[in-house]
């Protein structure tokens, strides 16, 4: 939101001649710090959306601008800043991280968040999406999975708005299959069989996976944490899918409920 510098009349950052008294007006924000705006998404009374380059690193990323009628203050970015340390708990695979709050050099605050190139609502029920039933089932399908996994882990959304949910505008391509699996390179190894097991875990129960042959999993109930090799852990709720390389690998499998039981169905190669 900018001002007119003739009559004062608030405009959107995309104006460029006031409609009241006619005079040009300057371009509207071009960059935020480090930040180049790259196209101005949303723009509301209290903040504008855009998506913006990091300079630094040239990655995308989307910018929320707090405009100075939002009222936003140290006061209130302390609060924000503090959510957004909150919302990271959450599983990455399924939320748009929120990256930081940060004030910029002539004081105006904003949120940095990872950039995710896809189309909003208004485009998706105006293309042929929603015409495939196989994309109109997967897509609740997956809300419904994600959203029985929060719950599971204590995390409850009391109300659920379209702008809420992210789409990419990409149809499957084949029937539906909820054994969908991640790839695995096996490169020179053949496979001779496939052997299938199905793993029950307790409230807040382990198991731990070990071998040489390369395995596919999945959660077909709950949500786990999962550990291979010492490294990272990964949070994976129901419907998700996991992949082994082999090699000695080991990895541990949580059932991070305190409450309900999770189910893992692992296909090991031999």
């Amino acid at each position: 939101m900018k001002q007119c510098d003739q009559c004062d009349q608030l405009l959107s950052e995309i104006i460029t001649t006031c409609p009241s008294c006619g005079s040009e007006v300057a371009e509207g924000i071009q960059s935020i710090d480090n930040y180049r705006i790259v196209s101005i998404l949303h723009e509301g009374y209290s903040s504008v959306v855009c998506h913006a380059i990091d300079e630094e690193t040239e990655e995308d990323v989307a910018i929320r601008i707090f405009t100075p009628q939002s009222g936003v203050d140290d006061k209130i970015a302390a609060r924000l800043t503090t959510e957004l340390e909150i919302l990271k708990e959450l599983p990455t695979d399924y939320f748009v991280q929120h990256l930081k709050i940060k004030q910029s050099e002539n004081g105006l605050w904003y949120r940095v968040s990872e950039w995710i190139d896809t189309k909003n609502w208004s485009q998706l029920f105006t293309s042929d999406y929603f015409n495939d039933y196989r994309a109109v089932f997967n897509l609740f399908r997956r809300i419904a999975s994600i959203l029985d996994g929060l719950h599971q882990i204590g995390h409850f959304i009391p109300h659920l708005i379209l702008n809420d949910v992210i789409v990419f505008e990409k149809a499957p391509t084949e029937a539906i299959d909820r054994r969908t699996l991640p790839t695995i390179d096996l490169v020179d190894q053949s496979v001779d069989r496939v052997d299938i097991y199905a793993s029950e875990l307790d409230r807040s129960a382990s198991i731990v996976l070990e071998g040489d042959e390369p395995s596919l999993g999945l959660v077909a109930e709950g949500v786990v944490e999962l550990q291979v090799n010492g490294e990272a852990k990964q949070r994976i709720a129901a419907g998700g899918t996991f992949s082994l390389s082999g090699a000695d690998s080991s990895a541990t499998i949580v059932n991070v409920s305190s409450e309900v039981g999770a189910r893992v169905i692992t296909f090991r190669l031999r």
